[in-house]
């Protein structure tokens, strides 16, 4: 072998020593990327909101001196009604929850009753109490005024593999193939149902590896979301184009 065919390997073998290193370092635990197994199984399932294998919280910084049921709004709640209550890919607390009324019964309910809030099961009364406290004070307040600010993203980790842009980098999945809406909620980039020639903004491989982010707007079965309406509608069902014609059966 020449010279010039031994350097060759040895700086490819030195970027794939390089590349590894930098996505091993998902989190100082190792937890959230580990480069044999990836991102946890729930990392992009709206049944894990809130709980340490869940994305958001991943990259959340809570904020500091708040009550309890302030942190655990932030890392259950916001995602889908906002910092404010006013709703964002979930409906607005404040048209759901009359001033006044116990948040308690209607949090409960909706845990119970709507399959997109059952991740939230494993809140005990006690952290429920806590949200309900805090819900219902944020909902007596107009809006501009929120008891407390808007949670910080820690993304640093994050751009390692996705790119500082965090529109694909090396791992060719952009974060923009779903939080591409108003304020990082939910949306999907241009090219998402046609451009098959960019993994990073077409639906296709996120919908193999991912499946589980798409139910939380599509529904369980992915026949369609009535529950979180918004002003943008609701996400259809995956089969009124996967139908054999248009695209593949799933």
């Amino acid at each position: 072998m020449s010279q010039i065919g031994k350097i060759r390997i040895c700086l490819a073998l030195f970027a794939m020593i390089v590349i590894s290193a930098g996505c091993g370092k998902g989190s100082d635990s190792g937890k959230a990327f580990i480069p044999e197994a990836g991102h946890p199984e729930v990392w992009a399932s709206h049944l894990a909101i809130g709980s340490s294998d869940f994305h958001g919280t991943f990259i959340t910084s809570t904020p500091s001196g708040v009550s309890s049921g302030a942190v655990l709004y932030v890392l259950h709640c916001v995602a889908c009604h906002g910092v404010d209550g006013l709703g964002r890919i979930g409906p607005s607390l404040r048209d759901r929850i009359p001033v006044g009324a116990d948040p308690t019964i209607f949090i409960n309910g909706a845990i119970a009753a709507i399959p997109l809030m059952r991740g939230h099961a494993d809140l005990s009364q006690a952290q429920i109490l806590d949200i309900s406290g805090y819900v219902a004070g944020l909902i007596s307040i107009p809006p501009s005024v929120t008891p407390v600010a808007p949670a910080e993203r820690r993304t640093g980790d994050c751009s390692q593999c996705h790119g500082t842009s965090l529109d694909g980098g090396i791992a060719r999945v952009s974060c923009f193939s779903c939080h591409n809406g108003p304020d990082g909620s939910v949306g999907h980039p241009t090219g998402w149902l046609i451009g098959r020639e960019n993994p990073a903004t077409f639906h296709g491989r996120y919908g193999r590896d991912l499946v589980s982010g798409c139910t939380t707007c599509h529904g369980a079965d992915l026949t369609g979301s009535a529950v979180l309406q918004s002003a943008a509608g609701f996400a259809p069902a995956c089969a009124s184009c996967h139908n054999g014609i248009t695209a593949p059966v799933l």
